[in-house]
Parts: structure tokens; sequence; C-alpha cells
């Protein structure tokens, strides 16, 4: 499983009912050596269970979130979490630079650093030891090196050319690609896709589903920083329009990737709907949903479809 919110995806795949091998809950891998060994049979197991493993290979699940939300998230990991608290106290600088001034502009100095084409310092912790920004999601899709945080320092190895092409082809790898944004829809898909039913509570028409943030199914949002209750999309939509356009800047493969993730996820619940005669996207999801990404150009076409319907 490899997640732009794992901790909290892997919490409610197992609340409810679905195994998950805690030795393959990688959230920050590089992908493609991650589900070579996620999918790896050990050495000398029996062919039996070599042939068994290749029909039911264990699912890979790869959750991809909106760029501006995810690039905040990052920021606020690396100023606020325990994480980054003990990073920065490795890396002083890391205060001196970011957190001299209010938290609005730490953050812009924090982005004006990452900002494309330029050098940063030659050292191989220039991002200290924390996340680099620029196209997150595409370096974690596209790198191929081995270990824990291998996709955090893009120093260590360039995006390949064409890397949204790249980046996406292994993105449909996974046997499911879901969108944090959706969040609810994504464990759905997820149920159905391991148990081949849906569950009553993702319906929205049933009357077992729950309310709020609870409906299909336990979920949860599990905060890095201590601070489950902010609201990531109205802090977005509340930053200024300059810092908005160094998020835009720093993610120019990502936003591209995002968005035909999330038309390819928004098919594939489509086809559930069809499948199961439920309706798995409540009124409303996806009026939210255009708030939030509708910045996106490639999402444009989605979204007039939408209101056309």
């Amino acid at each position: 499983m490899l997640a732009s919110q794992g901790t909290s995806l892997y919490i409610d795949l197992r609340a409810n009912g679905i195994k998950v091998d805690g030795e393959h809950v990688e959230m920050e891998r590089c992908y493609r050596p991650y589900r070579q060994d996620a999918l790896a049979q050990p050495a000398g197991a029996p062919a039996a269970d070599r042939a068994k493993a290749a029909s039911t290979a264990p699912a890979v699940v790869t959750l991809l979130r909106s760029p501006r939300a995810h690039v905040l998230s990052q920021w606020e990991e690396c100023r606020y979490s325990v994480f980054g608290r003990n990073v920065s106290k490795l890396h002083p600088e890391f205060r001196e630079r970011f957190e001299s001034g209010t938290d609005a502009e730490g953050f812009d100095a924090w982005l004006s650093y990452f900002k494309p084409g330029r050098p940063l310092e030659a050292h191989p912790h220039n991002d200290y030891g924390c996340y680099n920004p620029r196209n997150m999601q595409t370096r974690a899709l596209t790198c191929t090196l081995p270990g824990i945080f291998a996709s955090h320092h893009d120093n260590r190895m360039p995006l390949p050319p064409f890397p949204v092409g790249q980046a996406l082809a292994q993105a449909h790898t996974a046997d499911v690609l879901g969108i944090t944004e959706l969040y609810r829809e994504s464990i759905c898909l997820v149920r159905y896709r391991a148990t081949g039913q849906l569950p009553a509570e993702c319906n929205c028409d049933s009357n077992e589903r729950s309310v709020g943030r609870r409906s299909g199914g336990s979920t949860t949002h599990f905060s890095h920083t201590g601070n489950a209750r902010r609201d990531t999309a109205r802090v977005v939509a509340a930053l200024p329009a300059t810092t908005l356009q160094r998020i835009d800047a720093l993610t120019k493969y990502d936003c591209p990737l995002y968005a035909a993730a999330l038309i390819h996820f928004v098919s594939q619940v489509l086809e559930v709907e069809r499948a199961t005669s439920a309706k798995l996207l409540c009124d409303g999801a996806m009026t939210r949903l255009r708030r939030q990404v509708d910045y996106i150009p490639e999402l444009h076409v989605l979204f007039s479809r939408e209101r056309r319907t």
C-alpha cells in the first residue's frame, strides 16, 4: 500500500476487515521497488504456492492527492509534526530560514527555496531531511531507489523523460488507484475489490449508511500534526494567489497526473455503481470536489460533463 494518506488508509482497511500486511505498508518508498517487494514470493517457495500467489496477488492500493493540499500537508508535517521537529534539530538552518516569522511567511519562504530551476545546496539533505515538494507524487511513482524515504530526495534521481506518462503507467498497475479527496469512496472501492460485494453503508441510498466522515464504514483521519479537525480544503482556498502560483509551479507534473488519476477513479466508481445498482458518489460529492481541484485545467472537461448530467 502506497498512499498520500497511508496511515489513515492502513487503519481504516484493518477496521473494515481488510487484511493488510504490515510489512508492506510503505508510504514513502519509491513505488516500483515497493510493488516488487510487496508481490514477491519468498525464495524457495513451492511451485503451487507461487502459482496461487500469481492468481491471487496481494492488492496494491495507491492514493493520490490534490497537489495544492499535498504541498501544504508536507509543509505542516515538516514544521509542526514530531517527525519534523526532530529533523529540524539536525538542521538548525531550517528554523533560521522558515520559522523566524509567521506561518504564512515561513510557508512562502519554504516554497521559494524549492522554486523550480533554483539550484539547491549540493549536500544530500538539501531538503533539510524532510520533504521536497517538487512533483513529489510523480517522483514517488517513477523513482527506482530502494529503501524507505527514497522518494523524499530528488537530488538522488532526476525525473525521467515524459514523467507524467511514466508515473500514470505505474499508477495503473495498482489494484486500486484511489483519491484522497474522495476518501470514503476509495475505501468503499477497496472493500468491493477485496470481497466482490459493496457494503450497504457504501450505498448513499442505504439506511445503513453512517453519517459524516464515518460513512462507508469506519474511517479515520490520522494527523501527523495533531490537528485532525483542520479543514485543509478551506486553508488552501484561503491562501494568497501568489502562494498558490508557487505551489502550482512546483507541481507542474503532479497536476496532470492527479487529473488523469481522478478521471480514472470516477470511471471505476461509475462501473461499480452500474454493476451493483448502488449509488457510491453521493449528492454533492462532485460539487465539493470541484471547489477543491478545479484549478487544474485537465479537470475542466470532467466537471463540465458533471454539470450537464
